[in-house]
């Protein structure tokens, strides 16, 4: 065997042993063992270095660890060569350099990790941290005493034991623990805040850091945790936001800022408001930044008094700076208070007081106004003290009571200058009431009788203004002389305005009268029937009869016309007894159109009447008509009258004076020509009214013989906070075969014209009950979900028939149904039609056990008087003020008032026509209680509604 080359190479040059070209490299790269006994000749040698011996023979084993290659044996000139047995000859000592290189390793890997544990066991054991290792389990091996410290619990007694089962209980969060026990399962790392309980019972708060150990091969061996007692932490952060969660609140604005560094540490929302500058922007800023009247050494020399304890509070009136550069008043508070840290702190308060000095500042102004307006004016005036004595006066005061100076009117009281009474009331009893009404309610207007110092009696209207006056809470009083305008009015009135005859107006009159409606429908968009009526056969009974017994039947038929218009004198009255007169009781509805009543010659009657629209034109000549058809009792016997009518409408037909009479006037002619009781001068209106005649017929058919095209729809009804159902109005809905879909708006009011209305109801309630038994049968349906209301239209016309009413009632009765699952609605013009009798039929209604709701409120013309009377149970503001509140603020300031008068008197709002969120909010924020439209969802079919049931979670 040759001698194996182990010396070191003293050649200069780097011996290339890193050759991969050579047989050296062969081994290498091949991780193969390598025989050459002819190097010289093998095309793997690559040389060897200079000096080397001559190679006549090679043989290369690799030396390999774990399967990987870490370097070779290299044997060289055996005298015979190599062979493979060589080879195998040689691998046990391959086997055992092999076993000493893992050893080793092994050896320094151990050496390590005991290193390593006994670093992690010093940190273990000596950390004020809790400490835990569990198994894969999760069940505990060994905690530190910082864990038996912070749990309470010694290492016996967990031992074996899960933290998760013995370490909590009820209070703590079961979200928080399922995360943590999710994180075991996946063998994942967590951080968390856990609520845990000691031996002791007592809580506490946990940060778990809890982290999946593996050993040497990778294999799973469980869990380390490492937890901080965090209890008093959370206690503060708690109490924290607790703090801050009240001073938010708070209306004014609150700084906190260190008395020494004057950082700021704390603004409250208000105080971010008010300065106009956000927590970020106020955190890096001083408090006298936005105080333009100091810098930094005038606010130290401020704060100085209270930093020292020469003062315990600093209260001054400055100016802020918003970060918009707007500059406004505040009134400033400031107190030292110190932390438990030794930290003194001031308490800034901020109250901006600019409306204050506004305020104040227009107070000013108004009191110098006052004076001086009391002085100067024409009018008699004077101030008049809550103990009813008067404090200054004018001298138009002073000589209107008939004094010389107005000195020897103060002093005094008016009462002084008054009659015992004002026509039955007391005139000192009823002074204090209408001067505590204005302190009270406000401004005030009325008439007043009043004595001067000789005795005459002068009619003085009185308007009475609650002020302030030089400091002092007072009534400004103004005197209006109204002798003159009394003698005008008396003049006026003997004019011959009235007809002898049938004391109705007379032509000139019936002029006036028609010429303010004019007026009046040109301001509020109203429409003006002038109708036209010829009694044609007046001439046949005055030849026959006598002229005696033709002014009889004319009388006798200005009676019956009087008695069949409401009101007839309203608009008279309003001409004559008040010049400044600028409104009327315009109606809202088809049941108060008639306003005046003429008669312009023998046999020709007038009619100007306010109408809520056109088609009202019809049902008034209808009455008329009908009033007329009954025969008239004269001294001659019963005469029958024959009469015709023109009408013509404003401003459809024409748009002035003598074009709208003088339509009628054609009208009428038209009538009598063509022999017809009526005819109208507006083609157009009459084609409607022939159209509302199709309607009537077919409604009446289809109430006859054809129900099933008429059908029931709900729509939802909500409650605007949690949006959760609670009622649904029950609509009707008609489709024709002929007429096809006719809108309700069209129907219903033919069917209560033409008395179909009870007929129509009767339909609806037998469709509600078959609806409300289907829902009593299905299964689908508890008795939790159908607890709601469903609400049903009762018309003003079927509410003055008490047998409709009783039938309606009788009907659900009889069908085993409970009265308070519905609600029965009256529209509020309906209830004002006849408010006591009415009154008396609601609480019949609602005696057996029935919900009451006043719909379509603010449309009518209810007072509160009766509707504190009304035992309701809802108001439903009607849509047309809901569908502009946003952008009407008097349709809002309706809707307000209707809220909290509805909250007076312990009703229920219910919204109609909400179609956007925005207006759901806002009403729900006014404090509305309930809403339906088309934002919650339309009308729906019955299928539909109770999908809809199903949804809703109750």
């Amino acid at each position: 065997m040759a001698t194996p080359y182990i010396r070191c190479c003293t050649c200069s040059l780097r011996p290339p042993f890193h050759n991969h070209h050579n047989l050296l490299g062969e081994v290498l790269t091949t991780g193969q063992a390598v025989i050459s006994n002819n190097p010289q000749d093998d095309s793997r040698a690559g040389g060897t270095p200079h000096g080397h011996p001559k190679l006549s023979s090679f043989l290369g084993l690799p030396i390999k660890h774990n399967g990987k290659l870490i370097g070779m044996v290299g044997l060289a000139n055996a005298a015979n060569g190599y062979e493979q047995s060589d080879v195998e000859k040689l691998n046990p000592i391959l086997e055992t350099l092999e076993s000493l290189s893992e050893a080793r390793e092994i050896k320094n890997k151990l050496a390590l990790t005991l290193e390593e544990n006994a670093r992690l066991a010093l940190v273990a054991t000596q950390t004020v941290n809790g400490v835990m290792i569990l198994d894969c389990d999760y069940n505990i091996t060994w905690c530190n005493a910082g864990f038996e410290r912070i749990s309470g619990y010694s290492l016996e007694e967990l031992a074996g034991q899960s933290p998760l089962a013995t370490l909590t209980g009820p209070q703590t969060n079961s979200f928080d623990l399922l995360k943590l026990q999710k994180a075991v399962t996946k063998r994942k790392s967590i951080e968390i805040e856990l609520l845990k309980y000691r031996k002791s019972g007592e809580t506490f708060w946990s940060r778990i850091s809890c982290n999946p150990t593996f050993n040497e091969l990778g294999e799973h061996s469980g869990y380390i945790s490492v937890e901080l007692d965090i209890t008093q932490e959370r206690l503060r952060q708690d109490e924290l936001t607790s703090f801050k969660s009240v001073v938010d609140q708070i209306a004014d604005a609150v700084l906190f800022f260190d008395a020494e560094t004057l950082d700021i540490l704390y603004a409250n929302l208000a105080a971010q408001r008010q300065l106009g500058r956000s927590w970020a922007m106020l955190q890096i800023m001083k408090p006298y930044e936005f105080k333009p009247s100091y810098d930094a050494q005038s606010f130290d020399r401020l704060l100085k008094p209270l930093k020292i304890g020469e003062v315990e509070l600093l209260h001054f009136v400055t100016q802020h700076r918003k970060g918009d550069g707007n500059i406004y008043p505040a009134e400033i508070s400031m107190q030292i208070v110190q932390t438990a840290f030794n930290q003194k702190v001031v308490v800034n308060i901020i109250r901006d007081i600019s409306a204050q000095l506004d305020y104040e500042r227009l107070k000013s102004e108004n009191e110098k106004r006052l004076v001086n307006l009391l002085h100067k004016s024409e009018d008699a005036m004077g101030i008049i003290s809550p103990d009813f004595v008067i404090t200054d006066c004018n001298d138009a005061a002073a000589k209107l009571f008939g004094l010389s100076d107005r000195k020897a009117l103060i002093g005094l009281s008016p009462i002084q200058f008054s009659p015992l009474s004002q026509g039955k009331n007391n005139s000192e009893e009823l002074a204090k009431a209408l001067l505590n009404k204005a302190s009270t309610e406000g401004y005030q207007r009325f008439e007043w009788l009043h004595i001067t110092k000789q005795g005459q009696h002068i009619p003085i209207e009185v308007t009475l203004t609650p002020v302030i006056y030089l400091g002092q809470n007072a009534i400004k009083v103004i005197w209006r002389d109204l002798s003159d305008i009394k003698a005008k009015e008396h003049r006026i009135k003997q004019l011959a305005f009235f007809d002898e005859l049938t004391g109705l107006a007379n032509k000139n009159l019936f002029s006036e009268r028609v010429k303010y409606l004019l007026k009046i429908a040109d301001r509020h968009q109203y429409t003006i029937a002038i109708i036209y009526i010829d009694l044609v056969n007046l001439e046949d009974i005055n030849e026959t009869m006598g002229y005696e017994a033709g002014d009889a039947v004319i009388q006798a038929v200005g009676r019956r016309l009087a008695k069949t218009i409401r009101g007839a004198d309203t608009l008279v009255r309003c001409i004559f007894e008040n010049e400044d007169c600028q409104t009327l009781p315009i109606v809202n509805d088809i049941d108060r159109e008639f306003d005046s009543l003429a008669r312009l010659n023998s046999d020709f009657f007038a009619l100007a009447a306010v109408l809520s629209n056109p088609d009202a034109a019809s049902i008034m000549v209808n009455r008329l008509q009908q009033a007329l058809a009954e025969p008239l009792e004269t001294l001659e016997g019963e005469v029958s009258i024959n009469a015709r009518a023109g009408i013509a409408l404003y401003p459809q037909d024409a748009d002035t004076f003598d074009a709208i009479t003088r339509g009628a006037n054609i009208a009428l002619n038209m009538a009598k020509d063509s022999g017809l009781p009526s005819c109208y001068f507006n083609i157009e209106v009459g084609e409607r009214i022939q159209k509302k005649s199709i309607i009537s017929k077919q409604l009446e058919r289809t109430l006859l013989s054809y129900p099933d095209n008429l059908r029931i729809v709900l729509q939802p009804q909500v409650c605007l906070k949690t949006h959760k159902l609670v009622g649904a109005e029950v609509l009707v809905r008609w489709r024709d075969e002929e007429l096809g879909e006719v809108s309700p708006g069209s129907f219903i009011p033919i069917a209560e014209e033409r008395g179909l209305i009870n007929k129509l109801t009767h339909l609806v309630l037998e469709r509600v009950i078959e609806l409300k038994r289907s829902w009593q049968k299905k299964e689908v349906f508890s008795q939790e979900n159908l607890r709601f209301k469903l609400a049903l239209n009762i018309s003003a016309k079927s509410f003055d028939d008490e047998s409709a009413i009783y039938g309606f009632l009788t009907l659900i009765e009889l069908a085993g149904l409970e009265p308070n699952d519905f609600e029965l609605e009256l529209t509020e013009t309906g209830l004002m039609r006849d408010p006591d009798k009415a009154i008396s039929t609601l609480n019949m209604i609602r005696s057996k056990g029935f919900a009451i709701a006043i719909d379509d409120f603010g449309m009518g013309h209810s007072s509160l008087s009766y509707l504190k009377n009304i035992n309701a149970d809802v108001l439903k503001i009607d849509m047309h003020f809901i569908k502009s509140i946003l952008e009407d603020e008097k349709n809002l300031a309706i809707v307000k008032t209707i809220i909290s008068t509805a909250k007076i008197f312990g009703l229920k709002t219910l919204a109609e026509g909400i179609e956007t969120q925005e207006i759901a909010t806002l009403l729900a924020e006014l404090g509305c209680d309930w809403g339906q439209g088309y934002y919650f969802d339309k009308p729906l079919s019955v299928e539909q509604f109770e999908k809809l049931l199903l949804s809703y979670k109750r």
